[in-house]
């Protein structure tokens, strides 16, 4: 995993949800850019990654539901 992505600090660390977040914009935004570069519109694009996004919290939730979730 690229290592401007992996976690820095423990998960027992309350550091660790700002480390997350930030590597998370760090991709979002070159996930954007290659998508924009490749032709995308700007707008588009994000509304598409934030339904992706929505799906996958559904998805956790229900795994969560059944007892799945880590």
């Amino acid at each position: 995993m690229d290592s401007q992505i992996s976690p820095k600090t423990t998960e027992e660390d309350h550091e660790l949800d700002g480390d997350c977040a930030s590597a998370m914009e760090i991709a979002f935004a070159r996930l954007v850019a290659e998508a924009t570069a490749a032709g995308w519109r700007e707008m588009e694009v994000a509304v598409i990654l934030a339904d992706i996004a929505d799906d996958h919290v559904l998805r956790l939730a229900k795994k969560s539901r059944r007892g799945k979730f880590n």
